[in-house]
């Protein structure tokens, strides 16, 4: 599995921002938050956005390094550190997923 960016509106007042992003059991996700674990070499993701059910483009190539680009808002609940207290219409999100990666530099991307 890749780590890849994409460019996603805030909700709240349609700022862009870069996020990372996997693709997991066939599905396209945000990872806004990374749980980084040194002792054992890995990081894993603190939450999943789902975002390939949403309006978006793939943008490889992109001059401004995105992978994909969402075309709709995602509120910002989602990328609070906190859980959200209730379902969030529309958004499938999944809290610690048990997968991991190699613990690498993302400063550089």
């Amino acid at each position: 599995m890749a780590i890849f960016k994409v460019m996603v509106i805030a909700s709240d007042d349609g700022s862009i921002h870069k996020c990372d992003g996997i693709e997991h059991e066939s599905k396209l996700w945000l990872v806004p938050r990374w749980l980084d674990a040194p002792a054992l070499g890995e990081t894993k993701p603190a939450r999943l956005i789902r975002f390939d059910s949403l309006p978006h483009q793939h943008t490889p190539g992109s001059k401004y390094g995105a992978e994909y680009v969402i075309n709709y808002p995602i509120p910002k609940e989602l990328f609070e550190v906190r859980t959200p207290r209730q379902a969030i219409p529309g958004f499938e999100f999944e809290e610690f997923p048990e997968i991991s990666f190699p613990l690498i530099d993302r400063s550089l991307n």
